[in-house]
């Protein structure tokens, strides 16, 4: 499997991402709110997006090195989550909102984003 995150597995669209903040499922693992809704299955098993709101990290510079780690992270991680959608036939719209006051590190964020992979993945096999 390609490790990429290409444009159609991001959540893009306005309707779709207010509908997901409005109506999705949601838990928390620090530094990270994990927001999610299944939608009908289409072309991509996951559509992600991460959001690090600026009343958080004021420093753009900051925003986005938390934003690149994340994807790097969410990239690495993604196929096991993308193995049991395709299996069941199934589609996800994910989002992720960065908490934290502070950045962290990427060996520090790393653990925590596979918690909320295996968490996705628990969910979704007790769908089943």
């Amino acid at each position: 499997m390609i490790l990429s995150l290409r444009k159609p597995e991001r959540l893009c669209l306005r309707r779709s991402i207010d509908t997901l903040f409005s109506s999705g499922e949601s838990f928390f693992v620090y530094p990270y709110k994990v927001l999610w809704r299944e939608v009908p299955a289409g072309a991509v098993p996951v559509a992600w997006l991460i959001s690090v709101p600026k009343k958080n990290l004021r420093k753009a510079v900051s925003r986005n090195l938390i934003r690149r780690r994340s994807r790097e992270i969410y990239r690495k991680l993604k196929p096991s989550l993308v193995e049991i959608l395709r299996e069941q036939g199934r589609s996800v719209h994910l989002g992720m909102v960065y908490c934290a006051k502070q950045e962290m590190p990427t060996h520090a964020l790393e653990p925590k984003m596979q918690k909320i992979m295996e968490e996705l993945i628990c969910r979704f096999k007790k769908r089943d």
